[in-house]
């Protein structure tokens, strides 16, 4: 935002969803279409 970027998503008629990593990057003023959240596995204990 302070280049004066902010990647908006077009208003039209159907709505857009962001989850938490899209509406974070689209406050830090990053692509949020290009942002995908990643299921992360928990760790193993082995042993």
């Amino acid at each position: 935002m302070e280049k004066a970027q902010f990647c908006w998503p077009r208003i039209g008629h159907n709505r857009v969803q962001l989850n938490h990593a899209q509406l974070m990057a689209l406050v830090d003023g990053m692509d949020w279409k290009r942002v995908r959240s990643v299921a992360v596995k928990p760790r193993e204990i082995v042993g």
